[in-house]
């Protein structure tokens, strides 16, 4: 024979009084409005949430956006560099060195930048960092 379990009714805070409603409301995490969900962190933020991804961009070896290098943009690269055929593990590794580079001349990048007491990353901050690493970039006027 089943067992009946004992379910306590909750009584609403407008049941009790409208001063408890108000601070009931004042103390959730969420408070409905208009048909959206209002969370109170975000009270006083203008309405801007924090994002959040869609996605999750985790693949592969080396993991995260840099997966949004292509196959085919590595295989054009490749073929700018002279190569007829590609082997499978090219990709993988090819994300890594170019992971590793682009590291590199961001660390310089916002070296420079700090240095100059500026919040904003600026093209002569990446030329300069590229110029330091002897990879001199023309066509930028530093």
């Amino acid at each position: 024979m089943p067992v009946k379990k004992a379910v306590a009714h909750k009584t609403t805070a407008a049941a009790r009084s409208p001063q408890a409603a108000a601070a009931s409301t004042a103390r959730s995490p969420s408070v409905q409005t208009g048909g959206k969900t209002a969370y109170a962190a975000f009270v006083g933020t203008g309405g801007k949430t924090t994002n959040v991804p869609k996605r999750i961009l985790r693949k592969g070896k080396y993991g995260g956006a840099i997966q949004g290098i292509s196959k085919p943009a590595i295989r054009r690269l490749a073929r700018r560099g002279g190569c007829r055929r590609i082997s499978g593990l090219i990709y993988d590794e090819s994300r890594g060195v170019l992971k590793n580079f682009l590291s590199r001349v961001i660390q310089d990048s916002i070296t420079y930048m700090e240095h100059a007491q500026r919040k904003t990353l600026t093209a002569k901050d990446v030329v300069f960092a590229l110029k330091r690493q002897g990879k001199t970039i023309y066509g930028f006027g530093y």
